[in-house]
């Protein structure tokens, strides 16, 4: 899976980025560079998809060397892998990949080989879904990361689901992107956890992040022996 060739081992810490402008998102993606984050995803709820582009670009140039998805709220799952894919990205962050019979067809989509997809699955905001372990276990096979989260923006999911997702689907990186603080994440780091996409339990408000939260959060999961 192209996740594991980027980050063999460990757990990691994905910053999310509510763009709204390029000096904005770059103060931002060096506040979460420089107290230990191991990548960022830009997120545009206010902006287009060309804005956050040209956002992206201006990153881009300052940080070469750092990992940073994409989130476009405003392109259909088809358009954002194809622009993020031109753009040669890391990774791109879906909210909503399903149903299945579209991510056989997204495989042709994917020109660069090392582009990570990460899916929304049992997501806030989304279709709702009885049975997330039977969710993640068919997603799986076309996702590199399978991502959930609690009901809402800033709302935790219940340890017992992020349990029962993680058996469903054994070696395929699992992630929460919603909800996670330092005085949670250990629950969750414990029944096996890969990753964390954070925004509001580590900033100052909704543009701007605390690097001090941002340093704590990032410690405590790398840290992690789970």
């Amino acid at each position: 899976m192209n996740y594991r060739k980027v980050f063999p081992t460990g757990k990691q810490l994905f910053v999310v980025v509510h763009v709204e402008s390029p000096d904005q998102a770059m103060q931002n993606v060096a506040t979460a560079k420089e107290n230990g984050a191991d990548g960022v995803f830009l997120i545009g709820h206010r902006i287009s998809h060309k804005e956050l582009t040209c956002c992206y670009c201006y990153v881009r140039d300052r940080v070469p060397d750092f990992f940073v998805g994409l989130n476009y709220l405003d392109l259909d799952n088809r358009q954002s892998i194809r622009l993020v894919s031109q753009l040669q990205t890391e990774a791109v962050w879906l909210d909503d990949p399903t149903p299945i019979v579209q991510l056989r067809g997204w495989q042709q989509e994917m020109a660069a080989e090392r582009l990570i997809v990460f899916g929304g699955v049992a997501f806030k905001g989304q279709r709702a879904v009885t049975d997330p372990a039977q969710a993640a276990r068919e997603a799986a096979p076309y996702l590199d990361v399978v991502t959930t989260s609690g009901d809402r923006t800033g709302l935790a999911p219940t340890v017992e689901k992020i349990q029962e997702m993680k058996k469903a689907i054994g070696d395929v990186p699992l992630a929460i992107a919603s909800g996670i603080t330092s005085d949670n994440v250990a629950a969750y780091l414990a029944v096996g956890t890969d990753c964390f996409l954070v925004a509001t339990g580590i900033s100052f408000s909704f543009a701007a992040l605390d690097p001090a939260k941002v340093g704590a959060l990032s410690k405590i999961i790398h840290n992690s022996t789970s």
